[in-house]
């Protein structure tokens, strides 16, 4: 066999032995199958046939007889090796194939065979991105527990080859996922999507080979209800207060792992300025309260390592993606946001006292631990859970509340005071898009009774045309609504 000097590619016709034990089972008849005279039918010469060849007539139409078959083979020189591209029963067939992958050869796309599979190749994108800190180690540790239940619910998707993962195999991942909340579809496609681009990137699977190209993330979505935020009513807000400050002394266990006082100022602090738990967990007295400002500062959350230790993260949680974006990563929200700014003064130097009479606290933060450990929020939304189910409070929540309904509340109440949604989301710290999204039938619900507020301004203004209308109903044209897609 001849080979071409730059490596553009030859191409030769061979004779390929097929798997005899696979051919027996597929294809073999059953007179060859009960043959035991090998010698002449073994040669693969193609032109001697034992007798029982030779008198069988039941095998024409599917069973050659000499279990092997003529093949073209193209091959070309890529990166200093010469590899076999193309294959085929036909000359033109091969030719076609080899054209293509020369030409995706010369521009730098073409993919040679490799034997990752796709579970390695979620997981060592999301380790490159750790390393990169693209994300930290808390969002690794979450997609990484994703990834393991894609893992369970898919073996037989996830071990297979990279290359040989379909559109088809995608999408029976994310629909596995239909019982769960949408944040974990959305999860799996996004680690899904990213993993898949940087296998095109590394010249893993071509470009036009992702399997996820043109799978939308919203028509996997759409399968599920929208994600909406539960915020609490002020009649029930009011609840909670009137409840932690009955039961201040004894709010908590003996044995948890907080104080009362600092949990009923968690809640009351929380319901105050709409952060979260984890971003208020993490202030320092003295770098991040300004008492003569009368704010609070925002610029870092607390997190979890590799090892999923709670630590204090050097961003909040959206910090990366304002980074990207230009924005920078904190944020300023003021005592009086929500109620007087002389309650929540009285609020935080009851916590600062209380804080600085924990041994521990040697970040001298306003929230940790008995011990001056830093606070863990899932312990914090237990807690929780149990004061509103004491306070009788979101009892028909099939999830029970937590801590995290407090934000909601806020960007609620913010909502409802007629404030602009830009200075929402930048008090808040979560993009004004998401914002719509998340808080879409809030904003309608806000929208319907401002234009009814409107309409009976109008009304008690008398703004007709003419005074023979005055008892009919206003005809004002509808504001559109906030669109959330």
């Amino acid at each position: 066999m001849g080979r071409r000097a730059k490596g553009e590619g030859t191409l030769y016709k061979t004779i390929q032995k097929e798997d005899r034990k696979q051919y027996r089972l597929k294809i073999e008849c059953e007179t060859c199958r009960n043959c035991t005279n090998r010698e002449l039918c073994d040669n693969r010469i193609g032109t001697k046939k034992c007798k029982k060849c030779k008198e069988c007539t039941d095998c024409l139409n599917y069973c050659d007889r000499f279990y092997c078959h003529v093949y073209h083979l193209a091959q070309a020189t890529i990166n200093g090796r010469q590899q076999t591209i193309a294959t085929g029963k036909k000359q033109k067939e091969v030719n076609r194939k080899k054209t293509e992958k020369l030409s995706k050869i010369d521009n730098g796309k073409y993919v040679g065979k490799n034997d990752i599979t796709f579970s390695q190749q979620l997981r060592y994108t999301m380790q490159k991105n750790l390393e990169e800190e693209k994300i930290g180690e808390n969002t690794y540790n979450r997609n990484l527990e994703t990834i393991k239940g894609i893992e369970k619910k898919n073996p037989e998707i996830t071990s297979k080859k990279l290359q040989k993962v379909t559109r088809d195999d995608i999408l029976e991942i994310l629909r596995s996922n239909k019982k769960n909340s949408q944040s974990v579809i959305e999860k799996a496609y996004d680690i899904i999507n990213v993993s898949l681009k940087k296998a095109v990137k590394d010249k893993l699977i071509e470009e036009d080979n992702n399997p996820i190209e043109d799978i939308e993330r919203t028509s996997i979505l759409s399968e599920k209800d929208k994600k909406i935020a539960i915020p609490f009513t002020v009649e029930e807000t009011q609840r909670i207060i009137k409840y932690i400050d009955e039961h201040a002394e004894n709010l908590v266990d003996i044995k948890a792992k907080i104080d009362s006082i600092s949990m009923k100022n968690l809640i009351k602090l929380s319901f105050a300025f709409g952060t979260r738990c984890g971003e208020l967990s993490s202030i320092n007295i003295d770098k991040h309260i300004d008492f003569d400002a009368k704010k609070i500062i925002i610029e870092r959350t607390l997190t979890r390592n590799k090892k999923k230790q709670v630590i204090i993260g050097k961003n909040t949680k959206t910090g990366k993606k304002a980074k990207k974006r230009g924005n920078k990563d904190s944020r300023e929200i003021l005592f009086d946001l929500i109620y007087s700014k002389y309650e929540i003064e009285e609020i935080l130097e009851e916590q600062i006292e209380n804080a600085q009479n924990i041994s521990g606290n040697k970040d001298n933060l306003l929230f940790c631990n008995k011990d001056g450990t830093y606070i863990d929020v899932k312990h914090i939304t237990c807690i929780f859970k149990k004061i509103c189910r004491q306070a009788n409070v979101k009892m028909d929540l099939t999830t029970g509340c937590h801590i995290h309904m407090t934000r909601h509340t806020v960007v609620t109440r913010l909502i409802e005071s007629g404030m602009n949604i830009y200075a929402i989301s930048k008090i808040i710290g979560t993009s004004r898009a998401v914002l719509e999204k998340t808080y879409a039938h809030i904003l309608d619900d806000f929208v319907e009774k401002e234009i009814e507020k409107s309409k009976q301004n109008m009304e008690e203004q008398s703004l007709l045309f003419n005074d023979e209308h005055k008892k009919q109903s206003s005809n004002i044209i509808p504001f559109p609504k906030i669109k959330t897609s």
